[in-house]
């Protein structure tokens, strides 16, 4: 495999990374700011499979695959050569929002007020079943209790509550962990 230059000014410059058949392997393109594309392209192992490896210099230590799957899995803390899968463990839903609407979100399309401290919150892509697994959150300085009820694969209610169990609007935090459909 070639390697690229060392110490090379990147300030605007496209460097490919090529097996030993010369077939481009990584594409980096760099455009002068801040943002890089880094381009994988489909060439293949003699077992036919897609995977990248990426490495220490020396190629001792493995901290990151692309295997034929498409999973992108990055090594595990405490030094292990374990694996964690970055898909299956990212939220695939969050959102922080008012009682009244979302400042910010991803993967949750509406926002219903159904009442004092009850709402929904919609998925814009559902979620395989509703067993997934809700992180939840009062954001205020009063003690809270925020509850995720009547999981569905479209959606989840929020509910809130005061430090005395009454309902109460309130500003919440969710975030999502499960498959989605």
């Amino acid at each position: 495999m070639t390697r690229a230059r060392d110490n090379a000014d990147i300030s605007s410059e496209t460097f490919s990374l090529r097996d030993d058949d010369n077939n481009s392997i990584v594409t980096i393109n760099t455009n002068g700011d801040a943002d890089c594309r880094i381009d994988f392209n489909a060439s293949r192992s003699s077992a036919g499979n897609l995977s990248h490896r990426f490495s220490s210099q020396d190629g001792s230590d493995v901290f990151a695959d692309l295997n034929s799957n498409g999973r992108f899995r990055l090594k595990s803390e405490g030094g292990t050569s374990s694996k964690v899968d970055v898909q299956q463990v990212s939220a695939k839903a969050w959102a922080s929002g008012t009682p009244s609407a979302f400042s910010d979100s991803y993967n949750f399309s509406t926002f219903t007020d159904n009442g004092v401290g009850d709402y929904t919150f919609s998925f814009t892509n559902n979620m395989n079943n509703n067993t997934w697994s809700p992180t939840t959150a009062g954001i205020t300085t009063a003690a809270r209790m925020i509850n995720a009820s009547n999981q569905q694969t479209s959606s989840t209610d929020i509910d809130g509550f005061s430090s005395s169990g009454s309902r109460i609007d309130t500003a919440t935090g969710v975030a999502i962990h499960g498959d989605l459909a």
